[in-house]
């Protein structure tokens, strides 16, 4: 299974967010502050056990949602 890189409209935030999903959890949400800076919100995953993805495809599932966002 790969990531997916969704963008999407939250209501508790101003801007568009992309969100980075494994299987249906939502594992990531990367977004751009009022200042212009970047962030990226982890949520834990549901058996509490840490997640655990190969480095290159998290790398490339985080880039792209980079990029997606502008």
């Amino acid at each position: 299974m790969t990531f997916i890189v969704e963008i999407a409209s939250s209501p508790d935030r101003d801007d568009l967010v992309a969100e980075i999903w494994w299987n249906d959890q939502m594992v990531a949400e990367l977004r751009r502050s009022p200042d212009g800076g970047r962030y990226i919100d982890l949520y834990p995953s549901p058996s509490r056990v840490p997640w655990s993805f190969s480095l290159d495809d998290w790398t490339k599932a985080v880039e792209e949602a980079k990029s997606q966002l502008g």
